[in-house]
């Protein structure tokens, strides 16, 4: 599965028409390979399954849907708390893992939430276009 999650895999669409436009997300899609497992890994297994699919479409005019990747659950179940002090082997750090690569950089902070999510919707250029009906977002938790 490791080629999938990397995504150099390709697909057929199962022989569909659909367009899916897919939104490059930068932050908000870090960390594929720790996301794809467990109950999270829908939201990485629905990216790169459109990412490398023949329905993927780069014109934004012809997209039937616009896939939004957010790895919101991994990213906020990663986040460290109390519970997690002492255990990351970090000098001088107590909180972040040193397994997660960059994990100050991929986690966030569920008092945020609201905020994190209007910022990412400001982001997106086509929202606006048919009010977000077009728009797929995968809450995965």
């Amino acid at each position: 599965q490791l080629p999938f999650f990397l995504g150099v895999r390709g697909n057929d669409c199962q022989g569909s028409k659909l367009k899916v436009f897919v939104y490059d997300t930068g932050n908000f899609s870090l960390g594929s390979l720790f996301c794809s497992a467990g109950q999270w890994g829908v939201e990485v297994a629905l990216h790169r399954y459109f990412a490398a699919s023949a329905c993927r479409t780069l014109d934004p005019d012809e997209a039937d849907f616009f896939l939004v990747p957010d790895y919101r659950a991994c990213h906020y179940h990663m986040a460290p708390t109390f519970q997690q002090r002492g255990l990351t082997r970090i000098e001088g750090d107590d909180y972040h893992s040193v397994l997660i690569r960059n994990h100050k950089d991929k986690y966030r902070r569920g008092a945020d939430a609201d905020a994190t999510f209007r910022k990412l919707l400001g982001e997106l250029p086509f929202f606006k276009r048919r009010h977000g009906m077009d728009h797929i977002f995968i809450f995965s938790d």
